[in-house]
């Protein structure tokens, strides 16, 4: 278990936390930006994300845009099952917020707790590698 916990989840937080911290704080990458600034005004929209994954540490992480990078990470890195990934989803953006976490820059600041949310939610829902 403490081997998927490296390899398998770990990987998924990163992607977040690249995700997350790539919209906000950088400034100097502004000037390649895509221009598709419409997307994230249609909340009907909540599988795709805008510019390229990357969203804001203030992004709830209730939001469309912060599930749909979890999920392309929980898909993507931890190698988790399209049909699994949404409870695992719903499981952790459950438990989140009883462990103080609220935003993505939260859920990245606090990535020991995030990562214990995310291993636990997968073993609840019988994904284990």
């Amino acid at each position: 278990m403490p081997r998927w916990i490296s390899r398998s989840v770990v990987p998924a937080v990163a992607v977040i936390a690249l995700a997350a911290a790539g919209c906000g704080s950088s400034s100097s990458s502004k000037s390649t930006v895509s221009p598709t600034p419409s997307a994230p005004a249609t909340p009907s929209t909540p599988s795709t994300t805008s510019t390229n994954g990357k969203i804001p540490g203030s992004t709830p992480i209730t939001s469309p845009a912060f599930r749909a990078v979890l999920h392309a990470s929980l898909i993507q890195n931890a190698h988790v099952s399209a049909s699994k990934s949404p409870d695992i989803e719903q499981c952790v953006i459950a438990a989140l917020p009883g462990k103080g976490i609220n935003t993505a820059g939260q859920f990245i600041s606090n990535r020991t707790v995030s990562v214990e949310v995310i291993n636990s939610c997968a073993k609840q829902n019988g994904v284990s590698k």
